[in-house]
């Protein structure tokens, strides 16, 4: 029997990443740990976009992954602190815990790839795709590229890469990237310069299937997300009735129908993300108002031990409570500068000891040569005399 030609099927996701998540994702794309997908022992290969340089490791076992495990928790952490810098500099508040400073892309390959990589192109044909997508996907979406690792042992090679989450504002990169035209063009991006080794376009998913899990828009007002959620059902409603018109219609065919459905069934699908997403920002909002009731109750039963005449000076000390905890912090600052400089201190006078040390020395030595010179000079004379 013939066997038939596979053809390649190229798929881009992205998702958000819970910080807490993200060293464990971290991991996974270095194999700091072993990989549960593990099946085969070829090597991996990490690509320095910035510098044009790559790498290859294999598993935890490799010090290279050891290295490159700290390197990228460092660069996290950094991000971490511009992220949450810039977001309360907008929102006057710490950014929050969904709300991870990067975020993570896959460019995925059919079992095609399987043949055709090294037949009819190579490992570094590949790279060199994914690299040039990637920097045009950087200029697109407003971000950088902090990591890229092509996976070549599990069961198909694909790209994982981590990206910047996190604009000017603090805001999230991704949830303002969430609609189905930027996630389609995702699509049309991968498959202008992959198409060139003969791979052909995935199918598009539904929003819901591109893994957008990521919410860190600033709060609204409970008012506007009851009303914004009311809008949603009568948006879902009417489209409930939309295609309940056109199933009555007989002037339409079977197929403009089928198209007309699948056209509604996504904007349902739109609409629900949507739902999901102000259900999941009304709990948020009504947790915070909870946890501030509790924290008051607590204050106020304080107040209430408290003889009569110490009850303003309780008022005064939580009035004041934040700028009391900024100045903390200035504290802890300017001790941890100040046992800096008293370690340079101390290194300094160990240098003026060793100084001191060596001067005494070299005065020692003077003195000894003066008096051997002075016994030379003596009897140098009493010679002459004998003369």
């Amino acid at each position: 029997m013939e066997k038939i030609a596979l053809s390649n099927k190229l798929n881009f996701r992205v998702q958000g990443v819970n910080n807490s998540k993200i060293v464990g994702r971290i991991k996974h794309n270095i194999r700091h740990v072993k990989s549960l997908s593990h099946l085969t022992n070829k090597n991996n290969i990490l690509i320095n976009l910035q510098e044009n340089k790559q790498y290859e490791f294999l598993s935890s076992k490799n010090s290279l992954s050891k290295r490159m495990y700290k390197d990228f928790i460092d660069s996290y952490n950094e991000d971490r602190e511009s992220h949450n810098q810039k977001f309360k500099n907008t929102s006057k508040r710490s950014v929050r815990e969904y709300h991870g400073s990067w975020s993570e892309g896959i460019l995925t390959f059919s079992e095609a790839i399987n043949e055709d990589l090294g037949t009819k192109y190579s490992q570094v044909d590949l790279i060199d795709c994914a690299k040039e997508l990637l920097k045009e996907f950087e200029i697109e979406w407003k971000t950088e590229v902090k990591m890229v690792v092509l996976h070549m042992d599990e069961k198909t090679p694909h790209f994982q890469f981590f990206f910047k989450n996190f604009d000017e504002l603090g805001n999230s990169i991704i949830f303002q990237n969430r609609g189905r035209e930027a996630l389609s063009s995702l699509q049309d991006l991968m498959f202008k310069h992959f198409s060139k080794l003969g791979m052909e376009r995935g199918i598009k998913k539904l929003d819901k299937d591109c893994g957008i899990v990521d919410y860190s828009k600033p709060n609204k007002k409970k008012a506007e997300l009851e009303l914004e959620l009311k809008n949603l059902k009568s948006e879902i409603q009417a489209l409930k009735e939309q295609r309940k018109i056109i199933s009555q219609d007989n002037n339409l065919a079977i197929l403009d129908k089928k198209k007309v459905y699948e056209e509604i069934t996504i904007k349902q699908e739109n609409f629900r993300f949507e739902m999901d997403r102000v259900r999941h920002q009304i709990k948020q909002d009504k947790q915070e108002v909870l946890n501030l009731v509790e924290k008051a109750k607590k204050l106020n039963a304080e107040i209430d031990k408290l003889p009569q005449n110490r009850i303003e000076t309780a008022s005064k000390i939580i009035l004041y409570k934040d700028l009391l905890e900024e100045q903390d912090k200035e504290i802890k600052v300017l001790k941890s500068e100040n046992a800096i400089l008293n370690e340079n201190l101390t290194t300094e006078k160990n240098k003026v000891h060793d100084l001191n040390f060596y001067l005494n020395q070299e005065k020692n030595v003077n003195n000894d040569l003066k008096i051997q010179l002075s016994k030379f000079q003596s009897q140098s004379k009493n010679n002459h005399h004998k003369h």
